[in-house]
């Protein structure tokens, strides 16, 4: 039997997740491109790259988004991870930006002095973060890819 007493928080999310599935109106999160990428700050043993992302919420809610995990290439090349542990409120039916800061190690990086040098780079960023809403979470992929300026 599905609804047993013996695991009421399973019967709980069965139950949300059947209403949700059999929403319609919900949508999915639309990308909008890279807004900025910007290097924050470079030293021997730590650099640090911004790069804002543009997002579109189609939905009459907001959501929250953590635990953000992505990787990030630079022309097909792994640059670094991305991690953001906290929370970050996505407004409803409004364009949003979501930062996130990439943390690599310059010396491992020094085969790639070219991307540094050029003036621009295909910028891929993927992983997953989570989105719900009132304790509800699901992990949401991430996989964007376009090229940017670093001027």
């Amino acid at each position: 039997m599905i609804f047993s007493n013996r695991n009421p928080l399973f019967s709980f999310v069965f139950i949300a997740l059947f209403f949700c599935l059999g929403c319609n109106s919900i949508k999915d999160i639309e990308y909008r491109g890279i807004k900025e990428t910007k290097i924050q700050s470079m030293g021997i043993s730590k650099g640090t790259v911004k790069v804002v992302l543009q997002y579109f919420n189609p939905n009459k809610f907001g959501l929250d988004l953590k635990e953000t995990l992505l990787e990030v290439y630079a022309n097909d090349k792994y640059i670094g991870i991305a991690e953001n542990a906290e929370k970050f409120i996505v407004p409803k039916l409004a364009n949003f930006d979501f930062p996130i800061y990439v943390h690599f190690n310059p010396l491992k990086a020094m085969g790639m002095v070219g991307l540094l040098q050029a003036d621009k780079i295909n910028l891929r960023v993927k992983g997953t973060t989570k989105a719900g809403k009132k304790g509800i979470y699901i992990r949401v992929p991430i996989d964007v890819k376009e090229e940017v300026s670093l001027r």
